[in-house]
């Protein structure tokens, strides 16, 4: 999202001579509806939740553990990856411990598993190490646990996407625009207790017999990296295993190393490097205006997207080099707010679309 000609105020509002401080927050910010309900300590399905810690009143740089875990008194039915290896989400010190910055922020994605739990509602807490004071969010989460089993509601997809997604978050989306399942594209340094290779491999445990409209790879700090749409994929049967790239291919025509949008007086500049592309005929730009987001997508609310390149914008082809692009859109007002999103042809007609910025 670029903002054209406006300021931007961080941290605290001021009005007249008095500071009005923000309080420290911490929210799940993006979290898969549906779960594989199995996961012990060597085996289940693992999932991704996005965390992110605002204004944290301790000295900057705190080192800081962090923990998702269901309601109530326990949390043992929830496993936590701490950095190397798994552990009961109910004790602080099993879970990830990150740096807070300099400004009292940080934003990552932390992997869990579920061990039978019966409680549906869970919640991020977190904690300086070497101190007992707690910060946990104002409210919980659903999700829905599903039974792996042949007789059950739960299924797995996989796939391999390009190599430069290695680490990043995917999400698969349902045709609500629901992310029905969520975790980390290998190699992700995490012992899931299942065969995780070759680089780009994911594995998603998301309900059975449904339709997956979109799979969207996301960065540490949950800003899209990539978004690809199909009417091909689904999920099987329950208990089965489904390979996307059998139905329609996962990895990606483009593989993109950068987008971006730098603000002008009264234009937008779009920047763009490709690191490889495979018949690709070329790119179109779409444009969407909006002050507000969704929590899941990251879209702007109420509003569509607009193409506003008048004729496609020529690819390489076939090229394993970095090629640049740029377009410039000057239909744009001083003040507003606007996304963009790239979208990549490849010559048998397919696309795909990476943004929005």
């Amino acid at each position: 999202m670029r903002k054209v000609s406006a300021a931007v105020i961080v941290g605290a509002m001021v009005l007249g001579m008095v500071e009005v401080a923000t309080s420290v927050t911490i929210t799940t910010t993006t979290f898969p509806v549906y779960a594989d309900s199995t996961g012990g300590t060597g085996e289940g399905t693992p999932f991704a939740v996005h965390v992110t810690i605002s204004n944290w009143t301790a000295a900057a740089d705190s080192i800081v553990y962090i923990k998702v875990n269901r309601t109530g008194t326990s949390g043992s039915n929830y496993r936590i990856w701490g950095g190397s290896a798994w552990g009961n989400a109910a004790n602080y010190a099993n879970g990830p411990a990150v740096t807070i910055d300099s400004d009292g922020n940080w934003s990552g994605w932390i992997y869990l598993k579920i061990n039978g739990a019966t409680t549906n509602t869970f919640l991020a807490k977190a904690r300086t190490v070497g101190e007992t004071k707690t910060i946990k969010e104002d409210g919980t989460h659903s999700m829905t646990y599903m039974d792996m089993s042949s007789s059950g509601t739960g299924a797995w997809v996989y796939g391999t996407a390009a190599s430069p997604t290695a680490g990043k978050a995917i999400l698969a989306f349902d045709q609500d625009g629901k992310v029905i399942g969520s975790y980390a594209i290998e190699n992700n340094h995490v012992a899931e207790g299942y065969d995780s290779t070759p680089t780009g491999y994911f594995k998603i445990a998301v309900p059975a017999n449904t339709p997956i409209a979109k799979l969207q790879v996301r960065n540490a700090d949950n800003s899209i990296f990539d978004t690809q749409t199909s009417n091909q994929w689904s999920s099987g049967d329950a208990g089965t295993e489904t390979n996307l790239d059998n139905q329609e291919d996962v990895s990606l025509p483009v593989t993109l190393v950068s987008f971006t949008a730098t603000v002008g007086d009264g234009e937008v500049i779009l920047r763009w490097v490709t690191q490889s592309e495979v018949a690709n005929l070329g790119f179109n730009i779409y444009r969407a205006q909006g002050e507000e987001t969704k929590e899941e997508s990251g879209e702007p609310q109420d509003t569509e997207y607009v193409k506003i390149n008048s004729e496609l914008i020529p690819g390489a082809g076939t090229s394993t080099v970095r090629h640049s692009y740029s377009f410039t859109d000057r239909g744009v007002d001083n003040g507003a707010t606007y996304f963009y999103r790239l979208e990549d042809v490849s010559l048998d007609g397919k696309s795909a679309f990476h943004g929005p910025v």
